[in-house]
């Protein structure tokens, strides 16, 4: 590892553009998470800032010009399409470890563990930029996790979660955008395999059960260990573990020549790991998968209910009152009673209950739109819904007045 540091230190100066442009990218990136850390921007607002911060990134020649599918082999690609698979693995990897971060130190210390086979790999390969960039975020990252394991006493939130998405990611760009081999691309693909894993599953998950797929829920993988019985510190330290192995056969996929008798390693290391992962987590089980279908179709009326209530609330004319859009809403969820009401001032935006009952709800949410007012909703299930009902019912709950403008409720209500 000596190699790569003397090289740094010969060739330091030549570096700084490449120093200046990750840390430019990087203030951006941490604005843009703070802003939704004290804002709560919406999904779209968010996207758009992460493209433009991949753009930024593409403009200054920084994109690939060759991409590497694992065990399968590299692509050249023309400027058009090396931005456009620059820009998607930017803004790809911000939003995976924005969803990985989802249990005290699970981010942190698989951004750890992937900074050091990042490194490893520059080392091995004599990449300066790459060792010594990597090398001080293991450092950044170890110190943070000392006091972001569970139970944490500091947390990254979108500020630190997007934020080392955007240095994996951009790390990666610049270390390889003058290389004609992409060696250090695999690295990424393999090692963080995890986080690029749980995107793609969560978006898949959401597109079958019929709604929004940038929509939030609690069937990540480290959600559903949890549901296993596990320990946060458990869960956490198994996908340690899975992001370990990962990075293990990235390495290995760069040191063992192709076409030997131990060829067969890395991608046997690599696929069972994730094999095991998807099975153990429940993703694979017959029993899931038919769940996740039955849903789809029950949630796509939810989410289109969740449209039509926020629209309608929203809009200053009363050809359908209040009363009505609640009461449809209330039927479609199967709830016995749906009650709202503006946090701030305590007045009562409607309410309504299913003929015969006479009590009041018995649990209450707290929604608070990206604008506006936020709103208390108060409700209770009917009886015989199942555990998936109720959380698509909650869902929906929040997708009305989350979409809602409800200063423009409270202009029908005559409050402004």
């Amino acid at each position: 590892m000596l190699g790569p540091v003397m090289e740094f230190a010969r060739e330091r100066f030549s570096l700084r553009p490449d120093l200046l442009i990750l840390c430019l990218g990087a203030v951006a990136a941490a604005f843009l998470g703070m802003l939704d850390d004290l804002r709560g921007l919406k999904a779209r607002v968010k996207l758009l800032g992460q493209i433009v911060i991949a753009l930024f990134i593409c403009a200054t020649g920084r994109y690939l010009k060759l991409i590497y599918i694992p065990f399968v082999g590299g692509f050249e690609l023309n400027p058009v399409w090396g931005v456009i698979a620059s820009s998607f693995w930017i803004v790809g990897l911000m939003n995976a470890f924005n969803l990985i971060d989802g249990i005290d130190g699970l981010a942190a210390g698989v951004g750890m563990i992937t900074a050091a086979a990042l490194a490893v790999l520059g080392g091995l390969n004599g990449n300066a930029f790459m060792v010594m960039v990597c090398a001080a975020l293991v450092g950044t990252l170890g110190g943070f996790l000392r006091f972001n394991f569970a139970p944490a006493k500091i947390f990254l939130g979108d500020t630190g979660s997007m934020l080392i998405g955007y240095l994996l990611a951009a790390i990666t760009l610049l270390g390889t955008y003058k290389s004609e081999t992409a060696f250090i691309l695999v690295a990424p693909i393999l090692a963080l395999s995890l986080p690029l894993f749980e995107a793609f599953i969560s978006m898949l998950r959401r597109f079958i059960r019929g709604v929004p797929i940038f929509a939030g829920d609690n069937y990540h993988t480290h959600h559903r260990l949890l549901y296993r019985g596990l320990s946060e510190r458990k869960a956490v330290s198994i996908l340690y573990a899975v992001t370990l192995f990962l990075s293990v056969s990235a390495v290995l996929n760069n040191i063992i020549p192709e076409k030997t008798r131990w060829a067969w390693v890395p991608p046997v290391l690599y696929f069972g790991t994730l094999i095991w992962l998807t099975w153990w987590a429940g993703y694979l089980r017959p029993q899931a998968i038919g769940r996740i279908f039955s849903r789809r179709a029950r949630n796509s009326v939810l989410t289109t209910l969740a449209k039509y209530a926020s629209q309608t609330i929203s809009t200053p004319h009363r050809e359908v009152s209040l009363e009505e859009v609640f009461d449809i809403c209330r039927r479609e969820i199967k709830l016995d009673c749906l009650e709202a009401w503006f946090e701030s001032s305590g007045t009562v935006i409607c309410s309504c209950r299913a003929p015969g009952y006479s009590g009041d709800g018995t649990s209450v949410i707290k929604i608070s739109p990206p604008t506006g007012r936020t709103v208390l909703v108060r409700y209770t299930f009917r009886e015989g819904m199942s555990e998936e009902e109720r959380i698509d019912a909650l869902a929906c709950l929040g997708g009305i007045f989350e979409q809602a403008d409800t200063d423009a409720i409270a202009r029908r209500l005559n409050l402004l």
